[in-house]
């Protein structure tokens, strides 16, 4: 595997560079650039496996580089200093970011699932996503970009129900009663979505409180869905539940 560096801060792309020597040797730096322009003449003539871009830049942002090439036959990792709801559009989009400065274990992270996705040409929709999500208001309006072994998915958040573990899988139930598996779990979306209206109901489920018809006190609780779906709470988050079953409706 080979990468490209796009920053306009010298420090922050040895900062890359030292990271990669460290702990992925066998990765070739292929080239570096300075600036937005510095970057689409080079990669006018050239390609690498992964791109580490930097989404500010003197002349222009790297959303404007991603924009400008239709055809995108490389990863892209962006590298971000920029605030919790900015990075949120990028997770929910499924590009992956770094934040700034850069943590060697965030870093390896972003390698390994580079690795395991250069096999997803989809960067031009995740794009679109992040667009879409970068303008919204309603966290519930924005969309998200899940990914299974084969297909990717854009799912409305106001659109999905619940959230299940799966082991190391979750399984994500929408209103039109489709469920899409991914190969994550549970936990790497809990802190995601919490800014949207989900919250933790039992440790192998995250509910959307839009999604909620009643709570049944019955059987030690459980959550009664629309679209008819029963969820269990657990007792020791039945309290929080209920807070935040009660801020919503206000």
């Amino acid at each position: 595997m080979n990468c490209f560096l796009i920053d306009d801060e010298e420090v922050h792309r040895r900062g890359l560079r030292q990271l990669i020597e460290q702990f992925f040797p066998e990765i070739q730096i292929v080239g570096e650039a300075g600036s937005l322009h510095e970057a689409q003449e080079w990669l006018r003539t050239h390609t690498a496996d992964v791109v580490f871009l930097d989404v500010i830049l003197g002349d222009g942002t790297g959303l404007d580089l991603l924009k400008a090439m239709p055809a995108r036959p490389f990863q892209v990792v962006l590298v971000s200093a920029h605030n919790e709801f900015a990075v949120e559009a990028f997770r929910l989009s499924a590009l992956d970011y770094l934040l700034k400065p850069i943590d060697a274990n965030d870093f390896q992270e972003a390698i390994q699932r580079a690795k395991q996705q250069l096999q997803f040409n989809q960067t031009h929709l995740q794009l679109e996503i992040l667009r879409e999500n970068l303008e919204k208001l309603t966290h519930q309006n924005r969309k998200m970009v899940l990914r299974d072994a084969d297909t990717i998915y854009v799912v409305t958040l106001s659109d999905i129900v619940y959230c299940r573990a799966e082991g190391s899988y979750t399984a994500f139930r929408l209103l039109d009663d489709q469920e899409i598996l991914v190969s994550k779990n549970l936990g790497e979306y809990e802190k995601l979505l919490e800014t949207a209206h989900f919250i933790r109901s039992h440790h192998s489920y995250i509910v959307n409180l839009n999604q909620i018809k009643k709570f049944d006190k019955t059987d030690g609780g459980q959550l009664i869905m629309f679209g008819g779906h029963t969820v269990p709470v657990a007792v020791r988050r039945k309290d929080a539940l209920l807070n935040a079953m009660s801020r919503f409706l206000q």
